[in-house]
């Protein structure tokens, strides 16, 4: 089911610790652009100078930093190598365990936000997923229309998560049937046989809800 987003998802986890060190790479290139008009608007090139002190001044000033920026391109390059197994190896795991779901039929799930994103995005929507853990949000509020309309969406979450006891209490209670497997460091919850009482209540719901 092919459903389509208004915008690209970012296709890997974050990079740093607080998520979104990725996004300061454009910085280098972004930072000059918005420095050349301050430069112009402040007059720096028309400042007329009577000694030759402050030309030798801005001249090692202007070295300094160019040395600088050069470190940071040169520093920025390296640790984007150094990431390079690291992504390799994510997508290659993510890719596995988007052919594992395939094959089990689990086309609809529930899962965190990271692994959300990125599945919808390298599975090409082959894979429909809603956020449930704690505190994060869907991309886009029609994946959680369609995950929810589908009473045997499967939970996947990363081993060892406190997701997953959450979720196998929330078939237990109204004593749905699942299997569990084990993919790729993830563990996926996935409801088998689903009564039809159980199928016209989660289709109430989501009716429901979008009124």
């Amino acid at each position: 089911m092919k459903i389509g987003r208004p915008c690209l998802a970012n296709r890997g986890s974050p990079s740093g610790p607080d998520g979104y060190s990725d996004n300061l790479v454009g910085l280098l290139i972004a930072l000059p652009a918005v420095l050349w008009p301050l430069w112009g608007w402040a007059g720096i090139e028309n400042i007329k100078l009577h000694s030759r002190k402050p030309i030798k001044f801005l001249a090692a000033f202007n070295r300094v930093v160019l040395l600088v920026i050069c470190a940071a391109i040169l520093g920025t390059t390296v640790i984007t190598c150094s990431l390079i197994p690291g992504v390799q190896a994510t997508d290659q795991q993510q890719e596995t365990l988007i052919q594992d779901l395939l094959h089990i039929g689990a086309t609809h799930i529930y899962s965190d936000y990271w692994t959300c994103d990125r599945l919808i995005f390298q599975s090409q929507e082959r894979i429909i997923c809603a956020v449930l853990d704690a505190g994060t949000f869907d991309r886009y509020a029609l994946y959680r229309a369609v995950v929810e309309a589908d009473p045997r969406a499967a939970y996947v979450y990363p081993l060892h998560t406190i997701f997953i006891i959450t979720a196998e209490k929330k078939l237990e209670a109204p004593g749905i049937q699942y299997r569990q497997y084990i993919f790729d460091g993830y563990v996926v919850i996935f409801p088998q046989k689903v009564s039809a009482h159980i199928c016209l209540k989660v289709m109430s719901r989501v009716r429901i809800r979008r009124e």
